[in-house]
């Protein structure tokens, strides 16, 4: 286990305490001389959820470099009424429920480099400011009682669109109360794309939410890394989708896969055992299958090349999908449920990448399969008619050919 924050503010884990925790993890790997699992159990709103923040940069990265399997939770904000987006039409207006004793409201907005936005901001009182130009650079200004700050970074080194941050802060010891409105005007000539949203639940109150929110797109980040296995909740006891599992966009196929993460008996700081529920509570499921499965591959030397996008494949393609409702894969279920027999099914049925075991691809005429007949050191792999690979122990070769 590796922790990433101080004592007591664990809300506010920063990308680069995650991205050294990650290399530490990568190290010891390394100096241990053994595969690697990384479960990840957090979530957070920061980002456009698509892929160019630093840390899912990152994390694709390792991915893509290192003998691992990354396994990360999708995040609890399924039901949380903390995103709204869609398509950036004329004018918008997005409606914002603020529950008392808020002191600061950060909202993140994403959008085309091509849409440009200006925004008109009402307080529950019914005071609101003038329509704002939105341009790269820094605004501020008074609403009521409170203050508005708004930061538009415009295109940045590694992201083309860039992001336009919206805080509600207030002047005396908390905000304004009630539904905040804010306007959007479209001034493109496309109509493009845009997504809101506000910091996971851990750090709002509870009814602090969008009145019209948009469900989908809730994954959190990083579980929105391509080549990650990205893990949502469903009842194993009512066998439904969990309400606050984290959604895919809509036409995507993330998550990845689902597992139990509701009622799941867990031990508790302190000692003891306890109920817990949460996404957190279903990504350790597909971890410990992943282990079990680069234990087989790797450790027991039947599939040297057990990990990342291979693993992932067997995964997925060994999950359970007997939902007649459900179209797989989607947004809501991903690949379907983790089925780690399946996989490892599949796994036993693929062994064509073992350590110990020389390939060689031969020209056969006839039934190849017949010359295989009470042979336990070799076994083919047919490509066509005329074209197969055989894999023989590595001892045995010469007298077998």
């Amino acid at each position: 286990m590796v922790k990433m924050t101080e004592e007591g503010r664990i809300n506010y884990a920063k990308s680069t305490q995650l991205m050294r925790g990650i290399k530490f993890l990568l190290e010891k790997g390394k100096e241990v001389k053994m595969p690697l699992v990384i479960n990840l159990s957090f979530s957070t709103n920061d980002g456009a959820h698509n892929g160019s923040s630093l840390l899912e940069k990152y994390i694709s990265t390792i991915c893509s470099l290192e003998r691992i399997s990354f396994i990360v939770a999708s995040g609890n904000e399924g039901d949380r009424a903390h995103h709204v987006g869609g398509v950036l039409k004329d004018k918008q207006n997005i409606s914002i429920n603020i529950e008392k004793y808020e002191k600061t409201v950060v909202l993140q907005l994403y959008k085309r480099f091509l849409d440009d936005v200006n925004f008109k901001i009402k307080n529950p009182q019914g005071k609101s400011t003038d329509i704002i130009s939105i341009y790269p650079g820094y605004y501020e200004g008074v609403i009521g009682a409170d203050k508005y700050y708004i930061y538009s970074s415009g295109s940045k080194p590694f992201d083309i669109n860039g992001e336009i941050i919206i805080s509600f802060v207030a002047s005396g010891e908390f905000l304004v109360s009630g539904v905040w409105e804010i306007e959007i005007y479209s001034g493109g000539k496309t109509e493009g794309l845009y997504d809101i949203w506000m910091p996971t639940a851990e750090s709002l109150n509870p009814n602090t939410k969008f009145l019209k929110p948009n469900p989908f797109n809730t994954l959190g980040i990083p579980a929105t890394v391509e080549n990650v296995i990205s893990v949502g909740s469903y009842n194993y006891i009512l066998n439904s989708i969990s309400s606050f599992s984290g959604r895919g966009r809509l036409g995507g196929s993330k998550p990845d896969i689902v597992a139990p993460g509701e009622g799941i008996i867990s031990s508790i700081p302190m000692g003891g055992v306890d109920s817990l529920s949460g996404t957190s509570m279903a990504a350790p499921h597909v971890a410990g299958a992943a282990a079990l499965l680069m234990e087989w591959g790797i450790v027991k030397g039947n599939d040297a090349y057990m990990y990342g996008d291979r693993l992932k494949y067997f995964l997925l393609k060994g999950a359970r999908r007997d939902r007649t409702d459900v179209l797989y894969p989607g947004p809501i279920f991903g690949y379907g449920e983790l089925c780690l027999r399946g996989g490892m099914d599949l796994a036993a049925q693929n062994r064509y990448l073992r350590q110990d075991k020389k390939a060689y691809i031969v020209e056969y005429d006839g039934v190849l399969l017949d010359a295989f007949d009470n042979v336990n050191y070799a076994y083919p792999l047919i490509l066509d008619e005329r074209y197969a690979v055989v894999y023989v122990d590595r001892d045995k070769a010469d007298e077998f050919f």
